[in-house]
């Protein structure tokens, strides 16, 4: 990814052994082992190194997770595939079950409860949004129904071969007084 080729280049692995060994390692040693070793190098340019190694790190780490996100949303599609997705009462238990795990385990880091939290929201709103959709067929078929009530009683009001008491039984019936 880098366009240049760094000095400290060759000595990468042995930086990175020294921070996983060291966490508290300073610039000022660190460059001092450097020399030890005959790189010499500024504790400036040692961190601007460091923070760029970091970065891309990072950017390699992200598209991995991105990879392996893609790979189980794949699976996951297949397995839906086959058998139907769970129900929403499901989705709900294991955002919950995921949610006290993070806790009980004392692995509580804010950012996964959030992505818990992001999840559980977005569940939620599919699931409103599914009951908007049901009661809006519901309301369709209602809509539907009093139109096809309309033109029945239209049809038996017009209609002069029936008498005044006949067409108020059937209209009776159209609407299900009967």
């Amino acid at each position: 990814m880098k366009g240049r080729k760094s000095k400290l280049d060759p000595h990468a692995e042995q930086i990175a052994e020294w921070y996983r060994a060291e966490p508290a390692l300073t610039l000022e040693d660190c460059c001092a082992r450097l020399r030890a070793l005959g790189c010499r190098v500024s504790t400036g340019r040692l961190s601007d190194y460091l923070k760029a190694q970091r970065s891309q790190a990072l950017q390699e780490s992200l598209l991995a997770g991105i990879v392996s996100g893609s790979r189980m949303a794949r699976k996951i599609d297949e397995a839906f595939a086959k058998d139907p997705p769970p129900e929403l009462r499901t989705l709900v238990g294991l955002v919950k079950n995921l949610v006290l795990n993070l806790n009980v385990n004392g692995q509580a880091d804010p950012a996964l409860l959030d992505v818990a939290n992001t999840m559980l929201k977005t569940v939620l709103e599919f699931a409103r949004l599914e009951a908007k959709q049901a009661d809006t067929a519901l309301a369709e078929r209602r809509l539907k129904l009093l139109e096809q009530q309309e033109t029945d009683t239209r049809q038996t009001l017009a209609n002069p071969s029936l008498s005044a008491a006949d067409k108020e039984a059937k209209i009776k019936r159209i609407f299900g007084l009967a």
